[in-house]
């Protein structure tokens, strides 16, 4: 089964991956634009990920860098690194599927010669955040159409898929090992200490967002001053700690307004804003809608394109 994709985190900022189950440890979804937005916020989880997209272009980023993938292109993401997703293009509808599983789909047994010199090499190497398969690529075009057959085994769910699932990945696995031993003497940024310091911020963030958010409460957070801090937020999300703070308030903002019937006041007090007309002129300047509008406009296109996919 392709799932629609609807992004939910834990209150450590770990995507939860629902339906994600020990017996079969991964699952494809798919999304728009319209359905989650401009961007995914960022976050993190413990599964490999690799996205394929399907209509227009999407830009990931983490901390250390930036990926352009655009249709017919794909990406792999290593697991527990943080990154969000940006669709720049407003104008034009993107389109995406994304496979998310934990390494045991690929190891087996945790001591097993695959999980040996095969996948724990490259989960914990923390130099390691992405890579891009181009059908450009001598093995690209190959590995993403073994993903699009991928993604026809999870709609039609046939006797054995499980089996087939498996073995593509698998095959897929093996070429992306081969690329990243080929390019193992190549430029690799990774500051697993900065990382961990934005992690911690953002948690906070993302959990207390509703209250009132200083660059002193999250700097002590980090255990970092205030300088760091705003040095942190600067040089990876590329943003102030306070206009992140405001973002993604923003972003939990568009998603009720969507989801739920609440009224505007009660969105703008869910969200931390100090009142409902401020609330407004922050939402106004971010999507160049008023909350009332940006309503009328995507609740029903979201539910439209939602019921759409449930049928791909």
């Amino acid at each position: 089964m392709i799932q629609t994709y609807t992004f939910s985190k834990d209150e450590n900022d770990r995507e939860i991956m629902e339906n994600m189950t020990q017996e079969f440890p991964v699952i494809c979804k798919t999304t728009t634009s319209g359905i989650v937005g401009t961007f995914v916020p960022w976050h993190w989880h413990s599964a490999f990920e690799i996205d394929v997209v399907t209509k227009g272009t999407a830009m990931y980023e983490t901390p250390d860098r930036t990926y352009t993938v655009h249709a017919g292109e794909a990406l792999f993401l290593n697991e527990n690194v943080l990154h969000r997703t940006l669709f720049p293009d407003k104008t034009q509808e993107n389109e995406q599927f994304t496979l998310l599983f934990f390494e045991e789909l690929l190891s087996g047994a945790p001591h097993s010669v695959f999980a040996r010199r095969y996948v724990r090499p490259v989960a914990e190497d923390e130099r390691i955040l992405g890579e891009v398969i181009r059908p450009a690529d001598d093995k690209g075009g190959k590995s993403i159409d073994t993903l699009l057959r991928i993604r026809e085994l999870f709609r039609r769910e046939p006797y054995g898929y499980e089996l087939s699932v498996r073995s593509l990945l698998s095959g897929i696995w093996l070429e992306l090992c081969e690329r990243l031993h080929e390019n193992e003497g190549g430029e690799r940024e990774s500051n697993p200490y900065k990382n961990k310091k934005i992690k911690t911020m953002l948690e906070l963030i993302h959990t207390h967002y509703s209250e009132r958010l200083t660059l002193e409460r999250l700097a002590a957070e980090a255990n970092i001053s205030t300088r760091e801090c705003s040095r942190a937020f600067r040089e990876n999300l590329h943003v102030s700690a306070m206009e992140y703070v405001s973002a993604y308030r923003i972003s939990v903002a568009e998603k009720q307004l969507i989801e739920t019937e609440k009224s505007i006041e009660d969105v703008a007090a869910d969200c931390g804003f100090s009142s409902t007309s401020y609330f407004i002129k922050k939402f106004r300047n971010a999507t160049a809608q008023s909350p009332l509008q940006f309503r009328k406009e995507n609740a029903a296109s979201v539910r439209a394109q939602a019921a759409r996919l449930s049928e791909i």
